[in-house]
């Protein structure tokens, strides 16, 4: 046998004979790619040792490799170039992170968590796509009201409200359900009216089972007086016409027996039995719960931007949290219903607001147990012992404050009918933008110029009373393409023929 440096001494053949018995020696840790100095003369590392012995013995070389590849999975490697694999060195360059449409480099060492709003910005865009069958715009009892019906018939529908549900004019009205004593006239205002008035029993009672939820609705009538013989002539011809119609209205000998509080100046009064009042407030609250439990999407908080149409069909609306593709719009926005952005060619609806500011007292409770009202102002109680005064007819734009001025004219209204109000607490004050239209009929209907969008809105003092035949008239639109209800002097395309004389 041929004399060698070592390489067959007692090291290497230990080493060998281990390879024999039990296969490759797992490596310690830290020992990567290096082995131990072999006992013999010519200090050669352990690999070589294992080299000659994939030569010397069978089957050695299968264990050699198997060795190799051991060792090989704990040393760091370059991994294939592609759109997003990093480099050899992975953690030292920049990495490749997908992101949207496409892979955006980290700078080196940068920690994830200083870029963390710059990547998730586009995720965040993609995640708020939504889809639906309608988006109703605006979260007031007209809205709200409109996605519950929706919901129940198995509509889906997201409604999007800029603020929050029932913040603006369904707030600050005081829920009179109340088509006859605030009628000037016969008309198809009051036939839609008094249509809904019919629904508003029924539609309450289902509405409580949903959200379980009491919105305090009454049927104890309203009591209208006169304090002027002006005043009493009026209110002589209003009575007259309405009987004449078939409606039901009651002359009062003694008005004090249903309001104790009445002033003894009275000069007619007159008995609404048919119209009656719910609390608005938790009205709102219902029919949101309703409409969600139902299915229905709100989106709180987050402005509608415009209507997104193409080749004269709607295909959704952009909001301030991304687009939603629908084929059914409804602009249920209220006074801001004109002000959203339509497709080229599309009229916006003629809305415009009028403030409305009403005063809260608390107390008094007995002695104005119903509604009582006059040609100056109202006084309405409530369940919970407010009663609520009011109220003004403004044209101050777009802004909300409660003035000195309209305060003081609405307790002197209220105090000229019930001086008890005078000894009532005052609570608080707050005003509304009612959205009106110049014929001060709601507009509701197809809207001319494209095909799925429908506008529900301008409803005035009446945004209450008409909520649920509106939502049922628009469903009705919305699935089957045409309803029976009395909608006749209600039709966008009113404004659009004026326009064009």
């Amino acid at each position: 046998m041929r004399r060698g440096g070592g390489c067959c001494g007692p090291d290497a053949a230990g080493a060998l004979a281990s390879d024999h018995r039990g296969g490759a020696r797992r490596m310690p840790a830290g020992s990567h790619g290096r082995g131990a100095a072999s006992g013999g003369a010519g200090g050669e590392r352990a690999g070589t040792a294992g080299a000659l012995a994939a030569t010397a013995l069978p089957g050695a070389r299968s264990r050699a490799r198997r060795r190799g590849a051991a060792l090989r999975r704990h040393r760091p490697r370059a991994r294939r170039r592609g759109p997003n694999r990093a480099r050899a060195g992975d953690g030292a360059r920049a990495r490749a992170v997908r992101v949207g449409r496409g892979p955006r480099r980290l700078p080196r060492r940068a920690d994830d968590r200083d870029h963390a709003a710059r990547l998730r910005a586009p995720l965040r865009a993609a995640a708020m796509k939504r889809t639906a069958d309608v988006v109703v715009v605006g979260g007031g009892v007209i809205g709200c009201a409109i996605a519950r019906e929706l919901a129940r018939r198995g509509v889906r529908t997201i409604v999007v409200e800029r603020g929050e549900v029932g913040g603006e004019a369904t707030r600050a009205a005081a829920g009179m359900v109340a088509p006859q004593a605030e009628s000037t006239g016969p008309g198809p205002l009051l036939r839609l009216g008094i249509a809904s008035r019919a629904r508003y029993a029924e539609w309450t009672e289902s509405l409580g089972a949903e959200s379980g939820i009491d919105v305090e609705y009454r049927t104890d009538g309203i009591v209208y007086v006169a304090l002027t013989a002006a005043d009493a002539r009026v209110l002589a011809a209003r009575a007259r016409w309405q009987r004449a119609a078939g409606l039901r209205v009651e002359r009062l000998r003694d008005a004090r027996r249903l309001v104790r509080a009445l002033t003894r100046r009275v000069r007619m009064a007159l008995h609404f039995p048919d119209d009656h009042r719910v609390n608005n407030e938790r009205l709102v609250t219902a029919l949101a719960v309703a409409a969600r439990r139902a299915g229905a999407e709100v989106m709180e908080r987050t402005p509608v931007t415009a209507v997104r149409a193409r080749r004269g069909k709607v295909e959704g609306v952009d909001t301030g949290a991304g687009s939603i593709d629908a084929p059914v719009v409804v602009d249920a926005a209220g006074a801001w219903a004109g002000a959203l952005g339509l497709p080229p060619g599309v009229s916006p609806p003629p809305v415009f607001p009028v403030r409305g500011q009403i005063i809260v007292l608390r107390g008094g409770l007995d002695a104005i147990p119903r509604p009582l009202y006059s040609r100056r102002g109202y006084v309405v109680p409530r369940v919970d012992g407010r009663v609520l005064a009011g109220s003004t007819l403004e044209d101050a734009g777009y802004e909300k404050r409660v003035t000195a001025g309209a305060a003081a004219d609405i307790l002197a209204a209220a105090c000229a009918m019930a001086p008890a109000v005078g000894g009532m607490t005052l609570e608080t004050a707050y005003a509304g933008l009612r959205p009106a239209t110049p014929d001060h009929r709601p507009i509701i209907g197809p809207a001319p110029g494209v095909a799925g969008l429908l506008y529900a809105t301008g409803h005035y003092r009446s945004g209450i009373l008409l909520a649920p035949i509106t939502a049922q008239a628009i469903a009705d639109l919305v699935v089957d393409g045409r309803t029976a209800l009395p909608l006749a002097g209600m039709s966008p395309g009113r404004f659009v023929r004026r326009r064009r004389r």
